[in-house]
This record gives structure tokens, C-alpha cells and sequence, in this order.
């Protein structure tokens, strides 16, 4: 059947703008879940990259640790300061104890070596070799003369690291070697896919776990621009490379990514967007056919039974004209009745607007008439009504208290004395009351109803409700502004009370009064005292708090500006304390709640709740964990050097901390006195060394920092109940 010329231009307008609006509504899903996926998988890599960053740093750390501490000990300088042959076994076999010392802490295979160029000798490879003249110069050209104490030299099969020994001495007479080979950095990657990782520094590159002839990383144009430990994206030639500088030695960590991956996930969601796509381009179609055809259909009937072509008109159609005035008419007597049904919402939507300042003076009139309200000689009051608490008991459905209360006003005031009473927000009603200009006790009538509205509020809700009346206005158009008065009345119930009803004029005096803001700081200092000790008292502390805030602050601008100095003092305490961010996600509707917050219950509830006891939890939390570390600490330097002198002092400046911090900490974690801590660990290293080796008892109190033997004696006979000869006879 042939279509009318109407039915195209419904249909291909139709289905073009559907057709572009689809092509280009799925190029952008394209587009932007494509951003996302590519985002998401760099940002993966930068955080492998941090990872692998970590963890070389780590094992590189541990070996500098490692060399740097067995070079400070005294026994190190007397060995590495004397030449050294095959005759002296015993002091090449406690520098191999130490290598393979070194080599368990750090966890690995690799190759340890150290080199004495004061006694030109050195271990290398498990081996005593002596050193030529030539060979101990160039090592002392290259590395002892040089300002750095750390060296890198890339070798066939890896890493090779140097430390220049003693570290800590101005004065070096002996070098480190560490080989960190390449097997030992691909384990600690730990990536996966075909990404290439590489290492350079200011001399070159020093690793890639690529083929050596790898396209080059663009380390070189970006280490201008990079930021130490923060990883940045470069786009080079349509490829991305993650970039990471260490501020510990300038390594720049790069990562060619590779893309496959991502092409992978998007080839499903191409398949899927084009085949959507078309799907809806069909169904535009369809719909495009079905409202053309729908909508050609009677404008081809009008055409036809008007005979709009031709000159004359039939009686059929006037018979379409009749029907479709009738109809017309229906519709218009139907939407008439609708309006009168929809009064009421329109009546509050006007009121609402008044409120909101959205009526012009022009419209004013009209819209009073059209509802029924007389302009002449009157004169208005605001009154705002809001609930003074909400207990448990109400179910807490203050929409549906609101509610309640506007049905009651409805009944207790005549409708020649107020305009439509409404529920303003979630938290007040709203009356305009409507007198006589001329009539002198028209502010009396209005507190006798308001009198009357509570007293019923009580008895039928079982509620206390307070009532704010702004000052006396000639014009609706002033509405705003007397809806803002009525709400400055109402905020004064903080000084008057629950169950007031509070007149404008009434404050005015005092509105104009200068007032201070005074902060409670001695009472927020107890409170955070309380939460940084983890305190049970955070409770009470909190209520003394916002008891101080409303009896210091009785102009509720006061207390609102020193309630968001509190609430913006504890999230700066929980930042301090190292508290999670996530627990400040909710800040704005804290900070809402807050300021429409009129009873310290409330106030005290909503402070307590969403920021002290979280932050309290936390902050314990966070301490706990950090007291167990430093006792770990504490407690890996007694192991590691129990033969030295060793003080709590001593510790607490090498750690950072007060040493009575410190003793506390430890104390709490262990259940024991650092000094007792010590001594009894001296005293199974004593009973050790008694079982094993020939040391005399004399020899092992000075090892063991004992000034006197005696004293050495006398303790281990109080803890062993035998002296340290009888203690050796008995299990020797």
C-alpha cells in the first residue's frame, strides 16, 4: 500500500534522529567503558609498579643494613684493618658466619663477598684471596675515594651492589659486594602478561626482563617531569609506559604495558554494544513505522472527509467539526473538575512559593483571588511549629508527626483567620495567620491559638512542640522575610526551653545585644584526652562538651559556628590520629544535621555517635598496633646486640621516642622490665655459650657487659640456682 507524503516526513525524521541518537548514544558507552577499562588496568600497573618498587628496595635495604651494621662492630675493624692468610681458619670462618649470616636475612642465593683493602684480602665467592698492590689501588680510586658509599654496576647476569665499609666512619678501609642477579629480581616482580620491567639509573639501564634489544623505555624524557614514589603514565608512539622514581637511590622503574589485555576485555563489549545497537535501530524502526503510521492515518481521514483540496465542504465534514467541539468541551468541563480536586496542592504550592519569594507583586492579587483569599485591610503572621525531641517511643516518623500537626491547625484555626497551613520541610510547619489590621489585639489571638495548638500537640500526640511568630507584616510579598524571623524566634528556644512559643519582637533587643563566641576549649581538651587514651570517659567528656556549647553560646548564631569548629576539630584529631578517611565519607550530612540541631540531646547523640566513638575506636586501634611494633624493635636490637651496651636511652635515640614512652610500651607488651628483659636473655646467651663453648666464666661476663664477674656469678646463681662452673660440669 502506498504511503502518503504526511507518513514520510513523520517516519524518516523519526527514525534518523533515532538511528543517530542510538550510533552515537553507543559510541559514547564505547568510548567511556573503554576509559575506564584502560584506566583501571594502568592504574593496576602503576600499583604493581609501586609493589615491585617495594620489594626490590627491600631486599636492597636489608643487604645495606646487613653490611653496614656487622661493619660498625669493633670486631670488624680489628679483622678488616689486619692482613689475613689461610693460617688464621678461625677468623676467615667467622667473617663466612657472617656472609651466611647476611645471606639468611636477606632471604636468598646470591653471592656475598667482602674485601679488605687495609689488609689487602678479601672472601670473595666463599674463597680467601690476597690482593694485588694494582688491584687494591683501583678499588680505592673507584669506590673509597669517591663521595657515595653505595655503588651499582650492571653485570651479565644481573645486579652488582657495593658498600664502602665502615658506613658510618669518615675513614673506609673495606668494601661490601652483593650480587643481586636477575633471577632473584623476576621473583621478586611478580607480574604476569607480557609487560616489559626495566631499571635504569643516571649511568644506564641496569635490568629489563626483556631481550636486550627491547624498544627503549622513554625514562630518559620523562625523569625531568617525574616525582619521587609517584608513578606517572607516558604515552610514547601509542604505547603506555608506567614511570617510577625512588627517592631512596634515583632508580627510575619503568613498565612497557602491554595492551593485549585490554583489547581482550573490549572485544566482548564491542560484539555486545553493536549488537544492542542494531537491536535498537530495528525497534526505532518499528516505533518510527508504528507513530507514522498511527499519526498519518487521521491527518489522511481529516484531509479526505474535509476535502481540504478541493473548494466546496460536505455536511460530513461539519459533522467532524460538531464532534470534535463536543469533544473539546468534555475535555475542558473534565479538567475543570480536576482542578477543583487539585486546589488544595495548588494552594500549597502558592504558599510554598510565598515562602520562597517566587511570586511576583503583579500575580499577587490574581492568585489571592483564584483561591479564594480577601487582600483588603489585613495583616499576617508566620508561625513555624517544630518538635522539640523525638524519643524512641513515636517510632521516629516525624514526616508523619508534621503531618498530624497540619491537620490539627487545620481544625483548631478558622479558615478566615490563616491561608492553608503546610509541612515547610522535614523539620517544621508553616501557618500564615491572616487578622484585621485594625484590630489591636491581633498579636493576643495569634498566641492564644498557638497556646491552643500546643496544648492539643501534648494531649493528642503525646508530644512537645515549640512555636516561633514572626513580627507583624502588611504584605504577603514579605512572606520570606517573615518566615526567616519566625525561624530566628524559634532557634532562641535554646535559651527559653522545649515547649515555648516565641514572638519575634521579643528577641529583637537581643538580637541587636553583642554577643561573643565562646569556645569550650578546656572541655574539648578533656574529651580529646579521653579519645587519644582510648578513654571509657569519652562519653561523659562529650556530654560535658555540648553542655558547655549551648551554656556559653546563647545566640544560636554563636552555637552554630562553635558547632562546626567542634565537628571540624575532631576530624582534624581523627586525621592526626591516623584514623580512616572512610569514616569521614558522611561530613556534609554531619555537618546539616548539625545546624538544625537545636537540643543538645540531639546534638550531644549526633556527635557521640558519628565522630567520638568512631575515632576512639580507630585511634586504639592504630596505637595497639604501633606499641606492638616498637616492642618488636625493642626487642630485635636486644637479640642482635645483647653483647654491647645496651640502655633504654640509647634505644629511644636510635627509635625516635621518649624512653619512658617506651619503657610503658614495652612494658605493656611483653609483661616485662626492659632492664629484666635484657638480663635474662644475657643469661641464656651465658648458658649457652657455657654448654658450648670454652669461654671462661670471667670472659663471658665481659662479653656480656658485666663490670664485675662476681656480679655475673651472683645473678646467675640467683636465677639457676647453681654458679656458672657447676651450671658447665653439669650438662658440658
Amino acid at each position: 500500500m502506498k504511503k502518503s507524503s504526511v507518513f514520510y516526513k513523520i517516519f524518516l525524521p523519526m527514525f534518523l534522529l533515532g538511528t543517530v541518537l542510538v550510533t552515537g548514544f553507543g559510541l559514547f558507552i564505547y568510548k567511556t567503558t573503554y576509559e575506564a577499562i584502560e584506566s583501571n588496568y594502568l592504574f593496576d600497573k602503576k600499583s604493581l609498579l609501586k609493589q615491585i618498587k617495594t620489594n626490590i628496595e627491600w631486599k636492597i635495604r636489608t643487604i645495606e643494613y646487613s653490611f653496614s651494621t656487622y661493619g660498625a662492630t669493633k670486631n670488624f675493624s680489628d679483622i678488616f684493618t689486619k692482613p689475613l692468610t689461610y693460617t688464621d681458619y678461625p677468623v676467615y670462618s667467622e667473617i663466612r658466619k657472617e656472609l651466611n649470616f647476611i645471606e639468611t636475612i636477606v632471604m636468598d642465593d646470591n653471592n656475598y663477598d667482602l674485601i679488605s683493602l687495609a689488609g689487602k684480602w678479601g672472601v670473595v665467592n666463599g674463597s680467601l684471596n690476597q690482593l694485588e698492590d694494582e688491584e687494591v689501588e683501583a678499588y680505592r680510586q673507584k669506590y673509597i675515594e669517591s663521595k657515595n658509599n653505595l655503588f651499582w654496576k650492571k653485570k651479565d647476569k644481573g645486579i652488582e651492589m657495593i658498600i664502602t665499609l665502615p658506613m658510618f666512619e669518615k675513614e673506609k678501609y673495606a668494601l661490601g659486594i652483593a650480587m643481586i642477579d636477575d633471577y632473584t629480581i623476576n621473583q621478586m616482580t611478580d607480574q604476569n602478561g607480557e609487560d616489559i620491567f626495566s631499571i635504569e639509573n643516571s649511568e644506564g639501564k641496569l635490568f629489563s626482563n626483556g631481550e636486550q634489544n627491547s624498544e627503549k623505555m622513554p625514562v630518559t624524557a620523562g625523569n625531568r617531569s617525574l616525582e619521587y614514589n609517584q608513578p606517572k603514565i607516558i604515552n610514547e608512539n601509542g604505547k603506555n609506559y608506567v614511570l617510577l622514581k625512588s627517592d631512596y637511590n634515583n632508580w627510575i622503574y619503568s613498565l612497557a604495558v602491554d595492551q593485549a589485555p585490554v583489547g581482550k576485555m573490549i572485544r566482548n563489549l564491542r560484539i555486545g554494544l553493536f549488537a544492542v545497537s542494531v537491536t535498537l535501530i530495528g525497534l526505532v524502526g518499528i516505533l518510527a513505522y508504528s507513530l507514522s503510521e498511527r499519526f498519518a492515518r487521521p491527518i489522511s481521514q481529516i484531509q479526505e472527509r474535509l476535502n481540504l483540496k478541493s473548494r466546496g465542504f460536505s455536511g460530513k465534514e461539519l459533522d467532524v467539526v460538531a464532534q470534535s467541539v463536543s469533544q473539546i468541551i468534555g475535555e475542558k468541563e473534565t479538567l475543570s473538575a480536576h482542578l477543583v480536586t487539585q486546589k488544595p496542592q495548588l494552594e500549597t504550592l502558592f504558599v510554598l512559593s510565598l515562602f520562597r519569594n517566587r511570586v511576583e507583586k503583579r500575580e499577587l492579587d490574581q492568585r489571592l483571588q483564584q483561591f479564594g483569599y480577601s487582600s483588603q485591610n489585613n495583616c499576617y503572621y508566620t508561625a513555624l511549629v517544630q518538635i522539640d525531641l523525638l524519643e524512641d517511643s513515636h517510632g521516629g516518623e516525624r514526616d508523619l508527626l508534621l503531618l498530624a500537626i497540619n491537620n490539627i491547625i487545620t481544625e483548631i484555626v478558622p479558615e478566615e483567620n490563616r491561608m492553608i497551613p503546610i509541612v515547610l520541610n522535614e523539620e517544621m510547619q508553616a501557618t500564615i495567620y491572616r487578622m484585621d489590621k485594625d484590630d489591636p489585639d491581633a498579636s493576643k489571638k495569634v498566641m492564644a491559638y498557638c497556646r491552643k495548638i500546643q496544648k492539643t500537640i501534648k494531649e493528642y500526640l503525646k508530644l512537645n512542640v515549640s512555636i516561633g511568630i514572626s513580627n507583624q507584616f502588611d504584605t504577603l510579598n514579605e512572606s520570606k522575610l517573615s518566615v526567616d524571623r519566625a525561624k530566628e524566634a524559634l532557634y532562641y528556644r535554646v535559651n527559653t526551653g522545649p515547649n515555648s512559643i516565641i514572638f519575634y519582637q521579643e528577641i529583637v533587643p537581643a538580637e541587636h545585644e553583642k554577643s561573643l563566641i565562646r569556645y569550650p576549649v578546656e572541655e574539648q581538651n578533656r574529651l580529646f584526652e579521653a579519645i587519644r587514651s582510648g578513654n571509657q570517659e569519652v562519653q561523659q567528656q562529650t556530654h560535658e562538651l555540648i553542655e558547655a556549647v549551648f551554656k556559653q553560646n546563647k545566640n544560636p548564631l554563636s552555637r552554630e559556628v562553635v558547632s562546626i569548629r567542634l565537628i571540624n576539630e575532631l576530624v582534624q584529631l581523627g586525621q592526626l590520629l591516623g584514623v580512616d578517611s572512610k569514616n569521614f565519607e558522611n561530613m556534609k550530612q554531619i555537618y546539616m544535621k548539625a545546624l538544625n540541631n537545636y537540643h543538645p540531646k540531639e546534638l550531644e547523640k549526633l556527635i557521640l555517635n558519628q565522630l567520638v566513638l568512631p575515632i576512639t575506636r580507630c585511634s586504639q586501634e592504630i596505637t595497639d598496633q604501633e606499641f606492638k611494633t616498637l616492642s618488636e624493635n625493642i626487642m630485635h636490637i636486644i637479640y642482635n646486640e645483647y653483647d654491647r651496651d645496651l640502655s633504654l636511652d640509647v634505644i629511644a635515640d636510635r627509635l625516635h621516642y621518649n624512653p619512658n614512652y617506651l619503657s610503658s610500651v614495652f612494658k605493656k607488651e611483653t609483661g616485662e622490665n626492659f632492664g629484666d628483659f635484657v638480663q635474662n636473655h644475657r643469661l641464656e646467651v651465658a648458658k649457652k655459650w657455657l654448654r658450648e663453648t670454652n669461654l671462661s666464666v670471667k670472659e663471658i661476663a665481659e662479653r656480656l657487659k658485666y663490670r664485675n664477674p662476681q656480679n655475673f656469678i651472683r645473678f646467675f646463681k640467683k636465677k639457676e640456682e647453681v654458679t656458672p662452673g657447676e651450671y658447665r660440669k653439669r650438662y658440658s
